[in-house]
């Protein structure tokens, strides 16, 4: 009886082997929790760094201050003076931080894919614009 008892305990842990490295692979490409996180600096230069980001879908942006002067990252035509210097995917919705003083963040979680174009209001005649793409 004790080879019996043995020999299953033997088959059953080479089973379960074999069933762990037959499925190892096909796990490996299911989706995980794992998210995106990406930060982009308000600085000094009144420019958004990086400017241009390319992003998977479901990554949060966080924007963060670092200038002394107040920044915003706005992405509302009723927001801005001209609404045709930014761009918004259809469906997405619309954005505005509010001014951030320096140390400040906003975060948004972005989740329709397309070409978000954005601007700082107060430096919106200076050129300071970001773009986001979201795959």
């Amino acid at each position: 009886m004790r080879v019996c008892m043995g020999r299953r305990r033997l088959l059953r842990s080479v089973g379960a082997s074999i069933l762990g490295i037959a499925v190892t692979p096909l796990l490996t490409g299911c989706p995980t929790n794992e998210s995106h996180v990406v930060t982009v600096i308000m600085n000094p230069q009144s420019v958004f760094a990086p400017s241009g980001l390319t992003i998977p879908k479901g990554t949060t942006v966080i924007w963060k201050n670092s200038d002394s002067s107040p920044h915003t990252t706005t992405c509302d035509p009723t927001k801005v003076r001209n609404a045709s210097s930014i761009h918004l995917p259809t469906g997405a919705m619309p954005w505005d931080s509010g001014e951030l003083y320096v140390g400040e963040t906003f975060t948004r979680t972005f989740d329709v894919p397309g070409t978000y174009i954005y601007l700082s209001v107060p430096d919106e005649g200076q050129g300071m614009i970001g773009t986001i793409t979201v795959r």
